[in-house]
């Protein structure tokens, strides 16, 4: 979830407990679909280690990449077989080793060059491997409705709760689609993560029955989830 170019608020957040692990848990859902068996897994921003929980699992290995000191011990204190969980920045990250899928969930909104560590993250995919990203949607219910009522003048308005957590652009799928064609990634599939009508701390006053109810209508409102999950294969692969 770090960077160099970001801060650490690892101590104000913790992504297992923060209205946000819901999409975590929605995202792992849509990840689990493409995983082979014996798959090799690239994550970035790894944080507390939740996602990487939800998808291990058979043969598959995970190498993950986190660089807040407090979020790695707690991943490491899980003690997941086959996953090794590498203590550095996304710029400093290296390895040999090619990588069936590259998950970046949660992670591209808040990096500075964002080209620049797509292309770097392009070095650790195979061929015919897949990058997978969520990024947050301006056009999500609960930001149209700020919209709507006065709250925000602009869609990709950046909210209190980003700054604080170090967002750095709001991105439309298509702006963001567009950029990663640039760099000679295709999409292979887009799908919305979660109908969300109000800011988190409403959302964490309801049931995860109802929360349940809102990730399948998502699905019913393909252009205004809170999330958008894209996966993309190499136009050379």
């Amino acid at each position: 979830m770090m960077t160099e170019t970001t801060a650490d608020y690892s101590m104000l957040y913790d992504p297992d407990l923060d209205f946000d692990r819901w999409y975590t848990i929605l995202s792992a859902r849509r990840i689990a679909r493409s995983l082979g068996f014996a798959d090799r897994i690239l994550e970035l921003g790894s944080a507390t280690g939740l996602l990487t929980q939800a998808l291990a699992g058979g043969d598959r290995r995970f190498v993950c990449v986190e660089r807040s000191d407090r979020y790695v011990s707690l991943a490491r204190a899980r003690s997941l077989p086959r996953v090794r969980i590498e203590h550095c920045t996304i710029e400093a990250f290296q390895s040999e080793d090619a990588f069936d899928h590259v998950l970046a969930i949660n992670v591209l909104h808040e990096v500075e060059d964002q080209t620049a560590v797509v292309e770097r993250l392009m070095r650790f995919l195979r061929p015919h491997g897949s990058l997978h990203v969520t990024l947050p949607n301006p056009r999500s219910l609960h930001r149209l409705s700020a919209l709507g009522s006065g709250m925000i003048e602009d869609l990709q308005a950046m909210s209190a709760r980003g700054e604080t957590y170090q967002t750095r652009r709001l991105q439309y799928a298509e702006e963001f689609v567009a950029a990663m064609a640039e760099l000679g990634l295709n999409e292979v599939l887009r799908e919305p993560i979660l109908a969300k009508p109000l800011p988190n701390a409403a959302m964490e006053r309801l049931s995860d029955e109802v929360i349940e109810a809102y990730a399948e209508l998502a699905a019913a409102l393909p252009e205004f989830g809170a999330m958008n999950y894209f996966v993309f294969r190499r136009s050379d692969g």
